[in-house]
């Protein structure tokens, strides 16, 4: 009776552990299959980054460009309503949109996730638009350097009157406006540059020019920048403006007190300076689109409305068949 007993004790025991087991068992089973259902759940995506405006911020492929610095007084442009902004670091630029830089101004751009570009002082520089291999930009004055490499795309630099193209897949080069004249010079890669039923390729080291839709075969950049002008002397004149001529390097921009000069293949040009009543100091800047520059200086020249027609002395250079650029 004893033994009878005490083996139906054992035997509920028993089943009580098992039972106790089994609950065990599923419970972990099912916490584990619950984990790995949530770690199989995607993870919520952050938000975008922001602009100080509260605009997202789009990611380094997008079109258009990004304003990463400027110096200086540089506007935005507006090619469809010559609307003048003021501009700003991490504006987005896009079609029919542009920088303007004054005086000693520059202001540098992001194109893709890879490349930049940065305009030098007194220039202006449009984007035409996107397209799906790549980007189209005019340069309307001044000298840009460009910095590109965005696989499979390819960008186009058109000159002012459209006339003049460079263009590129990969690359280190510059882009001068001087006048009529477009100077390409590649400093890394290789640039194709047109005109009309012309074209030529530009290597790295190299540099050629557009004159009148004629591209020049490419020649070394030059070592040195060329910059002459003809010393008007220690003048007295009724004239509110005097006429400087000289000889640059084929190619450069040559300004005169901030006019723009008439420049010709060959480097000759002539330019159109106002002055001021009383003595005046001219300042002749030359640069090239190898990034040489060079200054002459003249401040002997004295604007009296007083002065005898007589006393007018001015010394010319060899006369040119060119008129002054507008």
């Amino acid at each position: 009776m004893m033994v009878s007993r005490t083996a139906r004790r054992i035997a509920l025991y028993s089943s009580f552990i098992v039972s106790l087991v089994v609950v065990g068992l599923w419970t972990t089973a099912h916490l584990r299959s619950s984990g790995e259902k949530r770690a199989e759940q995607p993870e919520v995506s952050k938000p975008r980054p922001q602009d100080s405006d509260g605009k997202p911020r789009p990611n380094a492929l997008v079109q258009g460009m990004r304003v990463l610095a400027f110096e200086g007084k540089v506007d935005k442009v507006s090619t469809s309503s010559q609307a003048v902004d003021p501009l700003r670091v991490g504006a987005l630029l896009e079609g029919k949109e542009g920088v303007r830089t004054g005086e000693s101004s520059r202001v540098r751009l992001a194109i893709g996730g890879r490349s930049t570009v940065e305009l030098k002082e007194r220039g202006e520089l449009q984007i035409l638009g996107d397209e799906e291999n790549g980007q189209i930009l005019k340069l309307m004055g001044g000298r840009v350097d460009i910095d590109y490499n965005e696989p499979g795309k390819r960008i186009r630099i058109e000159s002012r009157d459209g006339d003049a193209v460079a263009a590129t897949e990969e690359g280190l080069f510059t882009v001068l406006q001087a006048g009529e004249t477009i100077a390409v010079a590649t400093r890394t890669g290789k640039v194709d540059l047109s005109s009309g039923a012309s074209e030529v390729e530009v290597p790295q080291g190299f540099q050629s020019i557009v004159s009148n839709g004629s591209v020049s075969d490419p020649q070394p950049m030059p070592v040195d920048l060329l910059l002459r002008v003809v010393d008007p002397g220690c003048i007295v004149q009724r004239e509110s403006f005097i006429v400087l001529s000289g000889r640059s390097s084929p190619g450069a921009r040559v300004m005169a007190d901030g006019v723009l000069a008439s420049v010709t293949l060959d480097g000759r040009f002539f330019v159109r300076v106002p002055l001021h009543r009383g003595r005046n100091d001219i300042e002749v800047v030359s640069e090239d689109a190898a990034g040489h520059r060079k200054t002459r200086s003249f401040s002997c020249v004295t604007v009296d409305p007083s002065a005898p027609i007589n006393e007018i002395k001015i010394k010319w250079g060899p006369t040119t068949k060119s008129s002054p650029s507008s």
